[in-house]
């Protein structure tokens, strides 16, 4: 005789089950995949913040000035350069204050290294007193404090949803990606038509609803220019603005440019009356073995400061006086 053969089979609820758990695999996968790569392009993006930084340094050792920002209505793969004329930036400026891209052509850094890693363009904003051939007299000159520092930028981080904490007051040179999210990012238009005089024709129009990428965006045509930056908030993870910030200090630390940075004997910046402690660099002793007095500086702007400010509960300075 012949036995029947029971053919065992999925029922709809098994089925069911092993689609959702399919389905859940995928998505983790896709989801992963995507923070992964988001990861690796705002990686990207910060060594490029780092890479335009040492070359804003280079330029900064050759010129003696920083460069002027391009303007964002550029294609990618034209030179970007903006040095063209023996004056101080004027294009994109305001109270003081210069806002573009990356001058990729005056730095000698590829076209590449004017986008961050979502292919949106990289902000570049520096105060107008450092930027452009006729700051070359101005920059570090302790004299012109009281109206060169108002033209710095502010950095904060956002702490909750009624208070930030300032960073810095002293911000000279800023660099900023609109990170993933694209909110007030500029992207050159298909890489391929400049845009001439038409305003804002590569903004991408991605708004944010996050206070502090809000105030992080820069809108030509509009005259929405920051002045006050913020690198963190730690209210929204919807802010995901990748941004590098630099100092007078961190300029002259970096890069050995002490010798930019000027004295006076009438100074008052920062630290007070500096003349007590500006003194001539010359030999202690004469050749007899006798001791040498320590002459002042000059009241002289020209004079160079050549060894980093110290801050700390007293401020301490130390100069060398030759030209």
């Amino acid at each position: 005789m012949y036995q029947n053969k029971i053919k065992n089979a999925f029922t709809i609820l098994e089925l069911a089950v092993v689609i959702v758990i399919i389905a859940i695999l995928i998505f983790t996968t896709i989801n992963y995949s995507n923070t992964m790569s988001v990861n690796a392009k705002n990686r990207l993006t910060k060594d490029k913040l780092k890479i335009i930084y040492l070359a804003l340094g280079q330029y900064l050792t050759d010129k003696k000035y920083l460069p002027c920002p391009i303007s964002l209505n550029v294609i990618k793969n034209k030179v970007m350069s903006q040095d063209l004329s023996p004056t101080p930036c004027t294009n994109n400026c305001q109270s003081g204050k210069c806002y573009g891209g990356v001058p990729v052509g005056d730095l000698g850094l590829s076209a590449e290294l004017s986008e961050d890693g979502f292919g949106n363009k990289i902000f570049y904003m520096v105060n107008q007193n450092y930027a452009g051939i006729g700051a070359v007299s101005n920059f570090g000159n302790y004299t012109l404090a009281g109206s060169r520092n108002l033209n710095n930028f502010t950095i904060k981080e956002k702490i909750n949803d009624t208070s930030h904490r300032i960073i810095t007051t002293n911000a000279i040179v800023v660099l900023s990606s609109s990170g993933a999210n694209q909110a007030y990012a500029y992207r050159s238009k298909n890489h391929l038509n400049d845009c001439g005089a038409v305003p804002n024709c590569n903004y991408i129009g991605t708004t944010s609803s996050n206070t502090s990428e809000q105030s992080n965006g820069i809108i030509i045509s509009n005259n929405i220019y920051p002045t006050d930056i913020f690198v963190n908030d730690y209210t929204s993870p919807v802010f995901d603005d990748s941004v590098l910030y630099k100092t007078e200090e961190d300029f002259s630390l970096d890069f050995n440019q002490f010798y930019l940075q000027k004295c006076s004997v009438t100074a008052t910046a920062e630290c007070g009356d500096l003349s007590y402690n500006l003194q001539r660099s010359q030999p202690t002793k004469d050749q007899n073995g006798n001791n040498l007095a320590i002459l002042p500086c000059p009241p002289d702007p020209n004079i160079s400061r050549r060894v980093k400010c110290y801050q700390s509960n007293n401020c301490r300075f130390l100069f060398d006086c030759r030209k």
